[in-house]
């Protein structure tokens, strides 16, 4: 009854011929989580690209002047979205613990790489520190975890058309001995 009003513990040692009284104790509980983070990234880019052109180059045999020009131009209407998340659970752990079991006298190590969390402190924040693991456990033993990696995929689809006037006046010239005025 001294121990519970004080907040300190005892325990039994030695085959129950010894009590030890403390105040603060260590624990090491496991957490049922993979040492992972998660980093998502989504972009989606859509839009048309459209190119316009014209050339060519002509002969006038009445006047034995030449001519050539060409014209062209461009319109982009790409649009972008990137949603990007990145998400701890180990990090979320450790600042629930860190306020579950505030220092000095209360100290949290968490291991990621091997689930395990150690604590040392009051035998009420142990008690607390018990409590929350038992319930992260509880949910964390219905996740089901998927590793994807989708790197690039790219659909285009192009259409081009434009007119070469300089093989059209070239055809009839040279083919056929037709002059075009």
């Amino acid at each position: 009854m001294v121990t519970a009003r004080k907040g300190i513990a005892w325990k039994l040692e030695n085959n129950g011929r010894s009590v030890i009284i403390y105040d603060v104790d260590t624990r090491m509980f496991n957490i049922h989580l993979i040492a992972t983070d998660t980093d998502m990234k989504s972009e989606f880019q859509s839009g048309t690209t459209q190119v316009n052109g014209v050339s060519g180059a002509g002969s006038s045999v009445a006047s034995g002047s030449g001519s050539s020009g060409s014209s062209s131009g461009s319109t982009n209407t790409m649009q972008t979205t990137v949603v990007s998340m990145k998400t701890s659970l180990w990090a979320d752990i450790q600042n629930d613990l860190n306020a579950i079991a505030p220092g000095p006298t209360n100290r949290v190590s968490i291991s990621p790489s091997t689930g395990g969390i150690t604590v040392r402190g009051t035998p009420s924040v142990l008690d607390a520190v018990a409590h929350y693991v038992d319930a992260k456990n509880k949910v964390f033993d219905k996740f089901v975890t998927f590793n994807v990696q989708v790197l690039s995929v790219m659909v285009t689809n192009t259409d081009a058309a434009s007119i070469s006037w300089s093989a059209l006046y070239k055809t009839p010239t040279g083919k056929y001995g037709i002059a075009l005025a």
